[in-house]
């Protein structure tokens, strides 16, 4: 078995209960919308996400940051993402990823959960480079937005290795086209 499908086995059912506690989420009512209005709603959507916050690792508390670009079409989110923990002088983890996941918009907020693979790498001390491994990861948001323009709060992490692995909660600015 390969490294990536031994990592998906292990976190199958976190990731199953991901996808479940956002399918759940109630849809919100929304106003009859004329039929121009309703065709504009169905075009995809495409946003930016910065997050930053606190995250921690295996060690200690660290800055952590996200980058992500996302591309969704009714209930289906794709992501790509570039994050990681750092305190800029004893070490950081860095990971990129490719995420599949659903969206959820309300009236007034939108929210994201996803899980992706990708690869990571990590410097400890100044001469100490690691070399890129398979990784896990995940990502989750829920943003109050206007139509091109959102604040709110993302969770992202990795899972696998677990020398790697950490987590990270961070305020967030979305930015493109939401709603």
């Amino acid at each position: 078995m390969t490294p990536v499908l031994r990592v998906a086995s292990r976190h199958l059912a976190r990731i199953a209960a991901i996808v479940a506690a956002l399918a759940l989420l109630p849809a919100g009512a929304r106003a009859q919308e004329p039929a121009a209005a309703a065709a504009d709603s169905e075009a995809p959507n495409v946003w930016v996400s910065l997050a930053l916050g606190r995250a921690y690792d295996r060690h200690d508390l660290k800055l952590g940051g996200a980058a992500s670009f996302w591309l969704s079409s009714g209930a289906l989110a794709l992501g790509a993402r570039i994050a990681g923990p750092s305190d800029f002088d004893n070490g950081s983890i860095t990971d990129g990823s490719l995420l599949v996941g659903l969206r959820r918009p309300l009236d007034w907020a939108t929210v994201v959960g996803a899980v992706g693979f990708g690869v990571s790498t990590a410097k400890f001390g100044c001469c100490d480079d690691r070399p890129l491994v398979g990784a896990m990861t995940y990502h989750g948001e829920a943003v109050v937005s206007a139509r091109y323009a959102g604040v709110g709060v993302s969770v992202f992490g990795a899972l696998e290795p677990a020398s790697r692995a950490y987590t990270a909660i961070g305020l967030t600015l979305e930015i493109g086209r939401i709603h």
